[in-house]
């Protein structure tokens, strides 16, 4: 029992028990969270930005050139 308890019960604690405690913290209606099968709602999602976009793509080509020419 020992042996199973530290690799596998207590990280199990800890992933159900942590997010409902900051749903505890927040104030939030537990009921919400408990609930099987979980109900979707719809969301609004932002727009795409292109520039945005651009930006994070010329970004991840110069720290893959930089990179590359550490290693190079």
């Amino acid at each position: 029992m020992k042996k199973i308890f530290l690799p596998v019960i207590i990280p199990a604690v800890l992933l159900v028990g942590l997010p409902l405690a900051g749903v505890m913290a927040a104030g939030e209606n537990l009921g919400l969270y408990w609930e099987f099968p979980p109900l979707t709602r719809y969301v609004v999602h932002a727009p795409f930005s292109w520039p945005l976009f651009m930006a994070l793509v010329l970004l991840g080509a110069m720290v893959a050139e930089f990179l590359e020419e550490e290693n190079g």
